[in-house]
């Protein structure tokens, strides 16, 4: 549901005035670790050098994850 998207890992830098020094992110995996808590992984590249990171990003819910299972 579009209206409760949040962003987990935003963007850093200026896409603008320096895109090649923005990183270019893909490959999101998540995966759910109890019923109040997700991660969400990310591999990034940066063109300008063509370095990256694995990024994590925890979820922590307010309401338990029912499609985890009981």
């Amino acid at each position: 549901m579009r209206k409760t998207e949040q962003v987990a890992l935003p963007l850093v830098g200026d896409p603008v005035n320096d895109p090649a020094g923005v990183a270019h992110l893909g490959n999101f995996h998540t995966a759910a670790v109890s019923p109040w808590e997700s991660i969400v992984t990310v591999g990034e590249v940066i063109p300008k050098n063509y370095r990256g990171d694995t990024l994590i990003a925890r979820v922590r819910w307010s309401r338990p994850n029912h499609l985890l299972g009981k």
